[in-house]
């Protein structure tokens, strides 16, 4: 006797000829789907910044929400003269930024801000290294871009700094990010 399944919209569920289950699904990449629906993605730019010296944390993110993590993306930087960016986990409070409007990715949504801080400047002070995340190599000339594949993710009150290695040098870029809920699977 055949045992026929069926699925939550009350659709029969097909089995190939060897048992199995016939599945057909789709799959919605987080950032895309947070942005689409909830224009909960934004841009942190900088526009012809310069760290001022070497081995200087130029950049503060910090998450500000209990309710939704801060999931760091993408990176894409262009430098005046070559060197190293370090994301860096910082403990402490940060002194010395200035805050950083930031860049709504829907225009339909373009009044949403994250909870948090978000700030440059040419060294702010206040923080704990507490490990690297990343370490890129910037070339000069070109548009150095970076994905995160895993994402860094940043819940309550976690915080990077983004930390420029060289002694000169001008930076034009931007961190892309999105805040998702987290959740159990």
């Amino acid at each position: 006797m055949a045992e026929f399944i069926l699925g939550a919209n009350n659709k029969l569920i097909k089995a190939t000829a060897d048992g199995e289950l016939w599945v057909h699904a789709r799959q919605s990449e987080e950032m895309l789907y947070a942005n689409q629906h909830f224009g909960q993605a934004w841009t942190m730019p900088f526009d012809a910044f310069d760290p001022g010296a070497t081995d200087k944390k130029f950049a503060y993110i910090q998450n500000g929400s209990n309710i939704v993590d801060i999931h760091i993306r993408h990176l894409d930087f262009y430098t005046t003269v070559a060197g190293f960016l370090e994301v860096i986990r910082v403990t402490g409070v940060a002194t010395s930024g200035t805050g950083v409007v930031l860049v709504s990715e829907n225009e339909n949504f373009s009044t949403n801000t994250p909870d948090g801080i978000f700030e440059d400047g040419a060294d702010i002070g206040g923080l704990t290294d507490g490990g690297k995340h990343a370490f890129m190599y910037l070339e000069t000339g070109k548009v150095n871009h970076f994905d995160i594949a895993h994402d860094i993710i940043l819940g309550k009150n976690g915080a990077i700094a983004l930390n420029w290695v060289p002694s000169t040098g001008v930076l034009t870029g931007t961190v892309k990010f999105f805040t998702h809920a987290p959740r159990e699977e």
